[in-house]
Order: C-alpha cells, then structure tokens, then sequence
C-alpha cells in the first residue's frame, strides 16, 4: 500500500463487471485515502445499498475492478449499458 501511496494521482478509475467505468478523484489525508468527486455518481449508477459490499481489485496505474456482492454475500452482476463515463 505504501507504494500506491508514493506514486498517488489525483483520479483512479473504478470499472465493474458491466465493464462500465467512472474517473474518481482520489484525496490522501491523515486517515488514508478517501473516494470524492466522482464516487456520488459511481455509488448512485450502481444502486449501492447500505449492507452491500465492494472489493477493489487494483489493476495497475491507479485503475480498479470493482466487484459489488448484496448483504446475502453473492455477487451482483450488473447489466451492460451504453452510457460510458470515462
């Protein structure tokens, strides 16, 4: 973690399995690294829920798989749209 933290941009891109992506501005503050402008649009697009579970899988140059399970532990897939926000 110390390493993604030395080499930390400003924006982190967050895909899930619809393959679908948002640009996520990324803020290192005393208690870690916070998620800002762009996670309301990513949380609201993927009808996250309280209870729900992500699990960020980093894929190298500040770009991550997001994978949402329900509270029941399973997987959510997510439908395919046209809509890219890159």
């Amino acid at each position: 973690m110390d390493e993604l933290v030395e080499e930390m941009p400003n924006m982190a891109s967050l895909t899930v399995s619809s393959s679908q992506s948002w640009k996520i501005m990324v803020v290192k503050g005393e208690e870690g690294i916070t998620l800002e402008d762009g996670w309301e649009k990513f949380r609201d697009d993927n009808n996250l829920a309280p209870g729900e579970v992500l699990l960020f899988c980093y894929s190298g140059n500040w770009k991550f798989d997001v994978e949402i399970f329900s509270p029941d532990g399973c997987s959510r897939k997510l439908e395919d749209t046209e809509e890219e926000d890159i």
